[in-house]
């Protein structure tokens, strides 16, 4: 391969990075805010003060299937971002783990959605309900990890290093209304805290996907 071609490669990979970020951004937080949305309306008694997300896809929830299909195209935007990131960044390392650890959060937030949902309120532990425990407690660890890795990793990068405050910021308010929300996980207003928390990262996804279109709108 000749050095123009090289170079020629390296951008193709770069613009295909972009609307990677692109969709996955924006459609991660549309999907996700979608099916929340949609979930409170359809399901009855559901509360978005009290319950958590993951009731409305644990077994025998009303319109389990149809809200599970909303969840599952976030998680797959999700990677989809994660892989935008790892191919549009112009430095690797530190980045290229992020984009990893994105991806990984939408593998496990697939997993939480079948076959390892969380099990219906109110009644015993299950092996699946346990493991889900653990898939959540992964989904979010990367998902932070990932943002302060590109608060390291886009210094000086000519697209996104306008995001690494807003990169910082998202992680300290998953990991503080996270935190929060954990502690108030027995009480009647854990699914307010909760959305706290989903807020800060859509927030922030949509942020990376707007950044992309910008750019690519201007190239």
């Amino acid at each position: 391969m000749t050095d123009n071609q090289s170079v020629e490669a390296s951008l193709g990979a770069h613009r295909i990075g972009l609307v990677a970020a692109a969709v996955g951004g924006v459609a991660a937080a549309a999907a996700y805010a979608g099916s929340v949305l949609l979930g409170g309306l359809i399901v009855p008694g559901y509360s978005h003060l009290a319950n958590s997300v993951s009731e409305l896809t644990s077994p025998g929830a009303p319109h389990r299937a149809l809200l599970g299909a909303g969840f599952a195209i976030y998680n797959v935007a999700v990677a989809a971002l994660g892989t935008g990131v790892l191919l549009s960044s112009a430095r690797r390392g530190l980045t290229t783990v992020a984009g990893v650890l994105l991806i990984a959060c939408g593998v496990a937030g697939i997993l939480m959605i079948e076959p390892f949902p969380q099990d219906p309120m109110g009644t015993p532990v299950t092996g699946a309900g346990t493991v889900h425990i653990v898939l959540a407690a992964i989904s979010a660890v990367t998902l932070v990890a990932a943002a302060v890795l590109l608060f390291f990793g886009w210094r000086g990068d000519p697209v996104w290093s306008r995001l690494r405050l807003p990169s910082l910021v998202a992680a300290a308010l998953i990991l503080i209304t996270g935190g929060v929300g954990a502690a108030m996980i027995s009480t009647n207003v854990f699914g307010l805290f909760e959305r706290f928390t989903q807020v800060s990262f859509l927030a922030w996804f949509a942020a990376i996907g707007i950044t992309a279109i910008t750019r690519l709108r201007h190239r």
